[in-house]
């Protein structure tokens, strides 16, 4: 196997921060699958050993939120044709620009991949083969490449849906048709490659370029078809799968490592980890820190789309994080935030958007030199604010099956009269236009409670006048503390003069409480961690504590509640076990209830929803298993029914609807496909561009049309989008602003419409800058065309 085993996650870290020889082993062991993937998929005018180089920048950068080998190689190779796709755009426009070559019956487009491999061939129907591959779309290239890897057992069936984000059944019927294409580009070369050549050939060239493409694939294979003379050069009896099984492994060439290594130091010496990963990669960042007491923090940024946070802690109340490099002095503390993650995005584990198909990585990290991550300060598993026992089954739902897609009802009016009504608005059938934007800027750090160092996420709903914010992982000082999940509420709806967070929860408007763990444990889940600490313990989970990272949030008020997506996992467990830091292992999602009356928090269990087992046993208040797809990317609420987006690959969002009062019946879940809701989101739309730890999507009457803002994974550029309703049609992405940022790029934008001022025209949208653990503001005034 390419990668048999993963290098130990200090060998990789170290490699991150510059270490030669880590670095020199990292690209050893993961260059080869890259590379033969590339090479084999790419098409012979592109650089391949720039494509993959570039690829290995964001790889080596993102592997420390990679969870397990089986997920790394279809996280990897989705790096590697995001890569391969950028690098077709920018070939497509340089091949417009060149003059026409006279055509030539011999495949010369072939001659870099034949430098490579002929002294490896030996056989007619190889060679054949690696000719035939240059013939062929695009997609199926690409499919070539990871079927050939399947065929050599270097990749499974489910590693390659994992990359082209399809089930099983349908990466079957793509490679039965790469099959046929393969079988015709394979007479196309015998038929050109022939001497003597077929007479009647040469007419049918006539204005040829000489260089493969689909589009004279079609044309020769016609007149092979249709000429009695042509019949022979037809694929011989050997099958496909005989003849990939001898393709050699591609070895790649000795300067490309060097170039890698080289290429990472100079990203790292000209501004950091940021710089080193470039600018239109998938490669996440975040900044995790780690040693003993007093000791700085390494840099670190984790997975493909996904950002990693991070931050260490030193044992006790000291603690250094940042991006101050391993060894060195101890940071500030407000950028060491453990376990931020854009990323928490991974594999199925959802932090503020849940990610799956290998494409983004979950970092769940955790203080160097303590046994467990369980509630500071001496306070119970389960706050006084929080219920711990599972909600009932809800109440009978009504069937969404037959609803269409029309337009919403009035919505009650909004608790300002000069601020936007949430949610609501007009269903049209065409993409909205763009509003100009007046001005736009960083106005500032959100100002938080005392005790916050730093925190992640930041998503909030509006909620009678007042507005309630949900956090992630967040780091606690004077003394040191951590908790994976905390709240606010602020009854001060107007930015003009900054943003002011500094309550202790998500009910009670009061300054200087420490801010509590809001979304509790259940008794299986106190027992597990209760039998898994102290120094007696010897089974595989020692250590573990459960985390929960919430993601979207709405507001249900004709119920007196607020809910929140969130994403089980566990981890701090010893080094080598299912729950190990800093990757941790997911769980499953669920959907918390904040009752706003009682200020109880109570864990939903969905009625017809899948039986989810867990470390502790089934967990019944799951929506979803790990990897099995949630929504919590974004939501919104529109005449009665929660649209939540979700399932977010960098392809984009799904989107899933269910009336509010039956969010906790599966059965009431419908899924957006081509016009339709369907009862299963295996066919769903991708409708939304996909933010790094999420996104907002809301209504904005002044412009009449529903925005997505997002921030894309590894980049600091704020984007936005314009739709006629929830599910489209959507615009394009445009940029917004390009927020600062260090050695690790920011992430966790969102938007939040209940501040927004003339009705609509002003928007405050809010971002995470790892390096100062800060949550930045953004003003954006926009004005009608």
């Amino acid at each position: 196997m390419y990668v048999s085993q993963m290098p130990r996650a200090e060998v990789v870290e170290a490699a991150r921060s510059g270490n030669r020889d880590a670095l020199d082993a990292v690209v050893a062991a993961y260059l080869p699958l890259v590379y033969n993937v590339l090479r084999r998929a790419a098409e012979p005018d592109l650089d391949v050993d720039d494509i993959v180089q570039e690829t290995m920048i964001r790889v080596i950068g993102g592997l420390s939120g990679v969870r397990d080998g089986e997920r790394l190689r279809s996280w990897m190779i989705t790096i590697a044709l995001r890569q391969l796709a950028d690098a077709r755009r920018r070939a497509g426009r340089e091949r417009m620009l060149r003059e026409p070559q006279v055509p030539d019956r011999r495949d010369d487009a072939v001659d870099v991949e034949e430098a490579v491999t002929t002294r490896q061939l030996v056989e007619t129907e190889q060679r054949e083969m690696t000719r035939a591959a240059a013939w062929l779309d695009d997609g199926h290239r690409e499919v070539l490449a990871l079927w050939w890897l399947e065929v050599r057992g270097e990749l499974s069936r489910a590693q390659i849906a994992d990359v082209l984000d399809e089930s099983a059944a349908h990466v079957a019927v793509r490679v039965q048709r790469m099959r046929e294409q393969v079988n015709v580009a394979r007479a196309v070369v015998r038929a050109l490659a022939a001497v003597p050549g077929c007479p009647d050939l040469g007419e049918a060239l006539a204005g040829w370029d000489g260089k493969p493409s689909p589009l004279w694939r079609k044309r020769i294979a016609r007149h092979l078809r249709a000429c009695p003379g042509c019949a022979p050069f037809a694929p011989g009896a050997r099958g496909l799968e005989q003849v990939l099984a001898g393709l050699p492994l591609l070895v790649p060439p000795p300067d490309l490592a060097a170039g890698v290594v080289a290429r990472w130091h100079a990203g790292m010496a000209a501004g950091g980890l940021g710089q080193a990963s470039g600018t239109s990669g998938t490669a996440g960042h975040g900044s995790i820190g780690h040693g003993p007491a007093g000791h700085g923090g390494g840099a670190a940024h984790a997975g493909g789309a996904a950002h990693a946070g991070g931050a260490a802690h030193a044992g006790g109340a000291a603690h250094a994080g940042g991006a101050a490099h391993a060894g060195g002095a101890a940071g500030a503390g407000k950028g060491a935030l453990l376990g931020t993650l854009g990323g928490k995005i991974a594999g199925g584990v959802l932090a503020a958007v849940l990610v799956t198909g290998g494409v983004a990585a979950v970092v769940a990290a955790r203080p160097h030199h303590q046994p467990s991550l369980h509630p500071v300060l001496g306070a119970p598993a389960a706050t006084t604010l929080a219920s711990t026992a599972p909600s009932g089954t809800p109440s009978p739902s009504t069937s969404a099956a037959a609803r269409p897609p029309a337009s919403p009802s009035s919505a009650s009016p909004s608790a300002n009269p000069t601020q936007a009504a949430l949610g609501t608005g007009t269903f049209r059938d065409t993409v909205p236009a763009f509003p100009a934007t007046a001005s736009v800027a960083d106005v500032g750090a959100i100002r938080q409670n005392a005790r916050v160092d730093g925190r992640d996420n930041g998503q909030s709903t509006p909620y009678q006048g007042r507005s309630v914010w949900i956090f992630d992982d967040t780091t606690l000082q004077d003394p040191w503390g951590f908790l994976s999940n905390t709240a606010a509420i602020t009854a001060d709806r107007d930015a003009s003069d900054g943003i002011d967070l500094r309550s202790g929860n998500g009910f009670t408007v009061r300054n200087g409480q420490t801010p509590v763990e809001l979304i509790p444990r259940t008794d299986a889940e106190r027992a597990f961690e209760k039998a898994n600490s102290g120094a007696g313990c010897t089974g595989q989970y020692c250590g573990a504590v459960f985390g929960f990272w919430p993601g979207a949030v709405i507001a249900d008020e004709a119920r007196h509640r607020v809910l929140v997506t969130y994403g089980k996992l566990c981890r701090g467990g010893t080094d080598g076990t299912p729950c190990s830091g800093p990757l941790g292992k997911g769980l499953g999602t669920g959907i918390a209830a904040l009752d706003m009356t009682t200020h109880k928090v109570t864990r939903l269990t969905p009625a017809n929803g899948p039986s989810v087992s867990s470390v502790e046993g089934r967990d019944r208040t799951m929506f979803a298993a790990d990897g099995q797809g949630a929504y919590s990317s974004a939501a919104l609420v529109v005449g009665g029914d929660a649209y939540l987006y979700g399932d977010c690959t960098y392809l984009g969002c799904k989107l899933a609807r269910v009336p509010l009062g039956d969010i906790a019946d599966k059965a009431a879940w419908r899924y957006y496909h081509h016009g339709a809701w369907e009862r299963s989101d295996g066919h769903a739309d991708r409708l939304i561009d996909a933010g790094a730890a999420g996104q907002t999507v809301f209504y904005d009457p002044a412009i009449r049309a529903y925005v997505n803002v997002y921030m894309p994974y590894g980049s600091n550029t704020v984007r936005y989008q314009v739709g006629g309703s929830p599910f489209g049609p959507w615009s394009a992405g445009r940029d917004l602003i390009t927020t600062k940022a260090g050695a690790s790029a920011n992430y966790a934008l969102f938007g939040h419409a209940e501040f927004a001022e003339r009705d609509g025209l002003v928007q405050y949208l809010s971002y995470f800058r790892p390096d100062s653990g800060d949550q930045r503001l953004i003003r954006w005034e926009m004005r009608t065309k």
